[in-house]
């Protein structure tokens, strides 16, 4: 240890600063949805009397008996770092008098322990964004949850997750459930594997979890749950699945969907992805309204979810939708003492009057070589330059620092000069933004006359003249439509490629990424073709991208491949709440007719 340093416990991450900006956004994201919809933030220890776990979780289950980190304090006290949130919730509710008839909607956010064997989405100190509603007994607290964690997916930008729902019935009905499911195994016991034999004489409904290949046919044939629910149970879901519908949820029904624990009830419900290997799980909710009268409290209904932060972060990170890091948007320069105290002082001003802006100083010396090398790197797209020479005449240098915003230029060194010279260049950026707006505009209105030849030349001028800017892109992205009309597949791809690989805006290298994969198959590449389609999650492009896989197997030959990407892409891209098609879906159906007229 002391020859290699301290390294992280096994299991326990470092969230690192280029990685932080992921979390943060899911965070801010989180917390403006969870506020518009009513809930409220509260925090509870992440230590807890051991006892509460064995109450909320089972004393006999894995997580009590294997995983918790558990240990005696020096007062003698056995406590343990929280393995999921709810328990604690449900505590502070009691201890604090919450309760009493009232209801609340709350969530909170932090760190759980789990002593569980690392691999892939699955650490032993993980995070969970945990939202609970306490008081509400009908089935449109349920949807309302549901709809909320879908509106996190929308607007994260994740698109490769499916909604999977049951219902667990009463506790009475459950029991009589369980019986029939233990006799159905005991009669297939032959056929259980040790783990499965272990749950037979505790709780068979965690059989139905088995991810063993081999116990799979076995557990096909158990009696299902829904089979044997009560009839106000039935009413709950059936009522609960037409609200998703009213919303334009799409769900499956999972029967094999179940919570081992006797105080769930009702409806349960998980977003699952095929984006994560098998840690397909991201989101896990469902009805508790046994909990708190098993914690001490009163009969009380609830229902709550516990979303996986660092999964979510990894699909976050697929789709890329996340904002870019944080960077600098000035760096001051300043060489020697006199300069570095000046410097100094403008920092202060320019922090105080600039809320928001952020303003990072060269420290520690080097000369100006190295200190440029600096302030590119921190990102900022300007520097203030400050040197003897400048102090000397009272202004500083305002030196931009990418392409496309300008040439240099002085102001006055005094507090108002600099706050004047940083707005004076915001204008400038401004003004440079309309302009490249106007060239966009003017190179449209030279394709709409039909001079091929002047619009291409404008977008390499534009491109050349604005480089930062978005229209740079989106006039590549002209471009490349002008060459596809052509048949110039070729300098298509150019195009298509540079937009895909270093625009600044995820949006539009989601569409380059589509438009170049239909370029390669027009250039009969389908293989290139599904690589690129392979290279990024397609958050809100998922119906396109599905379209072109299927176009692009298709023209491999694998016919059925194509039918079930296409009939993937009608169903996700088909307008749901008024909201319109996201693909042509006349041209899409006629694909797909044109397949099943054949018998595929």
């Amino acid at each position: 240890m002391s020859s290699q340093g301290i390294q992280p416990v096994k299991g326990m991450n470092d969230v690192l600063p280029g990685e932080i900006h992921r979390w943060q956004f899911l965070e801010s994201t989180v917390r403006d949805l969870l506020h518009a919809h009513g809930y409220d933030e509260m925090r509870v220890p992440v230590v807890e009397h051991t006892d509460l776990f064995k109450r909320a979780i089972g004393e006999y289950t894995d997580v009590v008996e294997k995983e918790m980190y558990s240990f005696e304090d020096k007062g003698g006290e056995r406590l343990t770092l929280r393995p999921e949130a709810t328990a604690g919730i449900v505590r502070a509710m009691i201890s604090n008098g919450l309760l009493r008839g009232a209801r609340h909607k709350l969530w909170c956010v932090g760190p759980m322990f789990r002593h569980e064997k690392p691999q892939k989405g699955r650490f032993r100190q993980f995070h969970q964004i945990d939202v609970e509603a306490v008081g509400f007994a009908g089935p449109d607290i349920d949807a309302e949850l549901i709809a909320l964690t879908a509106a996190f997916w929308r607007r994260l930008g994740i698109g490769r997750v499916r909604l999977q729902i049951n219902s667990l019935g009463t506790a009475e009905a459950r029991r009589d459930y369980r019986a029939k499911l233990a006799a159905y195994f005991r009669d297939h016991e032959a056929a259980l594997d040790e783990d499965s034999l272990r749950r037979l004489g505790g709780n068979p409904l965690r059989i139905l979890d088995s991810k063993n290949p081999e116990m799979q046919a076995v557990i096909a044939g158990a009696p299902l749950l829904p089979e044997h629910l009560d009839v106000e149970s039935k009413a709950h879901f059936a009522e609960l699945c037409a609200m998703l519908e009213a919303l334009g949820i799409p769900y499956e029904i999972n029967p094999r969907l179940v919570r081992g624990l006797d105080y769930y009830s009702r409806t349960v419900f998980e977003w699952v992805t095929d984006a994560l290997g098998a840690q397909d799980a991201v989101c896990s909710g469902g009805r508790y309204d046994g909990l708190i009268s098993q914690l001490g409290g009163e009969v009380t209904p609830a229902i709550g979810f516990a979303m996986g932060v660092e999964r979510v972060v990894a699909l976050i990170e697929q789709a890329g939708t996340a904002p870019a890091a944080a960077v600098a948007d000035v760096y001051l320069v300043a060489q020697g003492e006199a300069p570095l105290r000046t410097a100094m002082r403008l920092a202060d001003v320019l922090r105080r009057e600039l809320p928001g802006r952020r303003i990072e100083l060269n420290l520690g010396g080097g000369n100006f070589k190295a200190q440029f090398r600096r302030a590119d790197r921190s990102g900022a797209a300007l520097a203030l330059v400050l040197g003897d020479d400048e102090l000397t005449r009272g202004v500083v240098q305002m030196k931009p620092l990418r392409e496309g915003l300008g040439d240099p230029a002085e102001v006055t060194i005094d507090n108002a000069g600099a706050l004047a010279g940083w707005r004076w260049w915001e204008a400038r950026v401004e003004r440079r933004y309309v302009e490249a707006s106007a060239a966009y505009q003017q190179i449209l209105k030279t394709l709409e006359r039909g001079d091929r030849a002047a619009a291409l030349k404008a977008v390499d001028e534009l491109r050349a003249e604005y480089a930062s800017s978005a229209y740079a892109d989106q006039s590549d992205l002209l471009a490349a439509r002008v060459h596809v009309d052509a048949g110039e597949f070729g300098p298509a791809s150019e195009r298509l490629t540079r937009v895909m690989q270093n625009s600044d805006d995820p949006q539009l290298q989601l569409v380059a990424r589509v438009r170049l994969a239909r370029v390669q198959i027009a250039q009969n590449d389908a293989d290139a073709a599904l690589k690129t389609l392979q290279g990024a999650e397609p958050g809100g492009f998922i119906a396109r991208f599905d379209e072109v896989r299927g176009d692009a197997l298709y023209a491999k030959g694998d016919r059925t491949g194509a039918l079930a990407a296409w009939r993937k892409a009608e169903t996700e891209g088909a307008g749901a709440d008024g909201k319109p098609a996201t693909v042509d879906l006349e041209g899409l159906r006629l694909k797909i007719w044109d397949l099943e007229s054949d018998g595929v």
